[in-house]
């Protein structure tokens, strides 16, 4: 028998869901702002972030990314993320008289935890690829051992969704803001028993997805490609947590505690 999973574990499990497959974080609270260039870490127990500054404003980096701005991308239409066990179904669904709609899609779930997160017109904001390069070479001290948000997506209507370990089929539509008909604008789904977000704006008002990384070392052993093996390079930030359940409790080892770190 399923227990009901809490908001904080749901939170949780999510951001392990959508980061274990893509390496970026999904934002559980997408109007909570989180800029391109803050740092901090993930709450381990809630899995949401904790922003300790900036650095564009921060004291010893400002005057130096000032030559550095954010690049802003031209929007894309869909901005997608399914994990495992997660079946997009080729096929678009039919939603009878609903019109003006813009976007739509269906996905059928099977009875382990899954997710996805679904952009529309997403606009990707990341700090210069040349500022993140220097770094790695003989860029600031600053920069290093952070944990930084090196790009967000924007966008003005976003869906995200985690199964309830059932055999699922869920549906999604979005209207136009300037639909007519007298019929309710936004996102219309069905079969969603899951966990379920949704939200639209007419602007660019929702950040649902970011990149926070990191400066490591490569892969220590020797490399085909004659790279050295020391090679340092920005990797996606390792979630503090161990291997979750389905509800995202961590699981003990055999002994009944728990690992945190490199085991």
């Amino acid at each position: 028998m399923m227990t009901p999973i809490t908001q904080a574990r749901a939170c949780r499990k999510y951001v392990d869901l959508i980061q274990g497959i893509s390496g970026k974080c999904p934002n559980w609270n997408p109007l909570k702002r989180i800029e391109v260039g803050d740092f901090g870490q993930f709450d381990r127990e809630t899995g949401q972030f904790i922003c300790e500054g900036n650095i564009y404003r921060d004291e010893h980096l400002a005057s130096l990314m000032k030559d550095y701005p954010p690049q802003v991308d031209e929007p894309e239409y869909e901005h997608r993320i399914d994990t495992n066990f997660t079946a997009r179904m080729s096929t678009l669904p039919n939603f009878g008289d609903l019109s003006d709609i813009v976007y739509k899609s269906q996905w059928k779930f099977k009875d382990a935890r899954a997710a996805f997160l679904v952009m529309y017109r997403a606009r990707k904001i990341s700090i210069p690829r040349a500022f993140l390069d220097i770094t790695l070479t003989s860029g600031p001290r600053e920069v290093r051992g952070k944990n930084i948000v090196t790009s967000v997506w924007w966008c003005p209507a976003f869906a995200m969704y985690m199964s309830n370990q059932t055999n699922e089929h869920v549906r999604i539509a979005l209207r136009a803001p300037n639909a007519g008909s007298g019929q309710e604008t936004g996102w219309y789904a069905e079969g969603n028993v899951g966990i379920y977000q949704f939200g639209s704006l007419p602007n660019e008002g929702y950040l649902p997805l970011f990149h926070l990384q990191n400066i490591r070392k490569r892969n220590p052993r020797p490399r085909r490609d004659g790279r050295p093996p020391d090679e340092k390079i920005w990797a996606s930030t390792d979630v503090p947590w161990d291997e979750l359940d389905d509800d995202g409790n961590e699981i003990p080892d055999a002994e009944g505690e728990w690992y945190i770190g490199e085991k």
